[in-house]
């Protein structure tokens, strides 16, 4: 049995298959989140980050060795962490085999996650900072590049060159060249 991750959208659950002993070993990490309890005080659940990481033996202290229950593969060892939003670190010690085919799984999830994110914020909240610029802060308007950092004019320009045209930020000479394309030119 090789060992799997998945991520539910539904419920936001990481979720680790691996192979101990003989037996199918499953891990689920569901991502934080944040309730009210009946006193209204915000209760934070979960986990706030999942990742697959190797190290260096040689960099642990002494007292660190003990958190990675397996042996090091060339004096690496891998190991997922699950890092709690309140506690301890979680870490599961990894195969380099086990690290070596989960790594590339749980990077495809989050590249495929932060697509999805990137595509919403496109589609909904800088076109509405476009329409709409008086809803939002200067800060938050020259973060998104709808318009220019220093004046807050509106950038004018080629896609992958932006410059203002109310004043001399990101000027049309070489030197100072962005090269940053806006989201809005592929709408």
């Amino acid at each position: 049995m090789l060992p799997t991750v998945t991520f539910n959208d539904d419920n936001e659950i990481y979720k680790f298959t691996l192979l101990r002993d003989n037996k199918k070993q499953v891990h689920q990490f569901k991502r934080f989140s944040v309730s009210v309890n009946d006193s209204n005080d915000t209760v934070i659940h979960g986990i706030s980050s999942v990742g697959i990481y190797e190290i260096d033996e040689s960099v642990l202290e002494p007292h660190e060795r003990p958190k990675f229950d397996g042996p090091a593969f060339d004096g690496k060892l891998y190991y997922i962490s699950a890092q709690p939003f309140e506690g301890d670190e979680i870490f599961i010690w990894l195969s380099k085999e086990e690290f070596q085919i989960l790594q590339p799984m749980l990077d495809d999830i989050e590249e495929e996650k932060f697509q999805k994110l990137e595509y919403q914020f496109t589609r909904t909240t800088l076109k509405d900072m476009a329409k709409n610029p008086s809803n939002y802060g200067p800060q938050q308007r020259a973060r998104a590049m709808v318009c220019c950092p220093v004046c807050q004019g509106a950038l004018v320009g080629l896609v992958y060159s932006p410059h203002c045209g109310s004043c001399d930020w990101d000027s049309q000479d070489d030197s100072h060249n962005a090269y940053r394309q806006h989201p809005l030119d592929h709408e």
